[in-house]
């Protein structure tokens, strides 16, 4: 469904940005990656877009210049939000580094609210913490 969404709005001309429908665009192509997670968090979606060249079926009635123009778009802010989910989790690393004896449940929400990483790769980075028994 957000696929399917966001395909309008690209063929319209919208790009993903900070206002307005961009910031929709953008905010619809980070659920879509958040909902194709996998560890690790990069090449493996950029395949699937790539391999489906954009659900085939989403984008019959467009020429072939504006699937390619499609998937420029999402691989585009694929690659940025892995990015930006990379250097969020090594700065989250270095915040959990320095913490001691402060539940779990708190360094959640600290860790979303400073750093607005996905509930997925905050699990991922807690779980370590946890099994390490640096945490209680």
């Amino acid at each position: 469904n957000l696929y399917s969404a966001a395909i309008p709005l690209i063929k319209e001309g919208m790009l993903p940005s900070n206002k307005k429908a961009g910031y929709i665009l953008r905010k619809m192509i980070r659920c879509i990656l958040e909902l194709l997670y996998t560890q690790p968090f990069s090449p493996i979606v950029e395949s699937i877009i790539e391999t489906t060249n954009c659900y085939l079926n989403l984008t019959d009635d467009c020429q072939d210049f504006d699937r390619k123009i499609i998937s420029e778009v999402i691989i585009e802010e694929c690659q940025i939000y892995i990015k930006n989910i990379d250097r969020g989790k090594q700065l989250a690393r270095n915040f959990l580094a320095g913490k001691e004896n402060i539940p779990v449940e708190k360094l959640y929400v600290e860790i979303q609210s400073t750093f607005g990483l996905p509930r997925i790769v905050i699990d991922d980075l807690l779980k370590g913490f946890e099994s390490d028994n640096k945490f209680i």
